[in-house]
């Protein structure tokens, strides 16, 4: 089943949405003659991030595999991922190319949802898992996207979660500031 824009919870979209409102004050504010990459973990959603976005910035849409990203080395002055690391296949190696391409010292910020702290909810999304993996486009409600910074390289610098409105194995959010160590 393919995920669409109407699918995605309504506290997604609107954070997704905020977002996007927030890069373009970001570019009106300081027009620095920014150029961004990006990829689309939900297709349906493409055409309504370049539109919003394309407004601020000059943003090249590389697609959505997030394991091959089409930089040199030590080129990005920063990185951001909102609602991804959950679904990208290989996000191992997705982080190791974040990595990779931002300078010494560029942030790495994240919006992602994933694994509870309380056994109860890990449970149920341990049991859950398999079926939204089928039918959300891959996404995993086990990733622990703290954990998989540290695994990369990364030493988190800024931490929060929050709960996003919707039901529990649905709804931990991880708001982080990373930095390759």
């Amino acid at each position: 089943m393919e995920r669409t824009a109407a699918s995605l919870p309504l506290e997604r979209r609107s954070i997704e949405a905020e977002l996007a409102v927030r890069v373009r004050q970001q570019a009106a504010l300081a027009d620095l003659g920014l150029r961004a990459l990006a990829g689309m973990p939900v297709e349906a959603l493409l055409d309504e991030a370049v539109h919003v976005v394309s407004e601020a910035l000059d943003v090249e849409f590389v697609g959505l595999k997030g394991e091959q990203i089409p930089l040199d080395d030590a080129v990005a002055d920063g990185a951001a991922s909102a609602f991804t690391l959950c679904t990208i296949p290989g996000v191992e190696q997705a982080l190791a190319e974040v990595r990779r391409v931002l300078k010494p010292g560029a942030p790495f910020h994240l919006v992602e949802h994933g694994l509870a702290p309380q056994p109860n909810v890990q449970k149920w999304q341990h049991r859950i898992d398999p079926i939204e993996k089928k039918v959300a486009g891959g996404c995993h409600l086990t990733r622990d996207p703290i954990a998989l910074l540290r695994a990369a390289g990364f030493t988190v610098e800024r931490e929060e979660h929050d709960w996003m409105k919707a039901p529990k194995p649905w709804g931990y959010l991880t708001i982080a500031t990373a930095r390759a160590a």
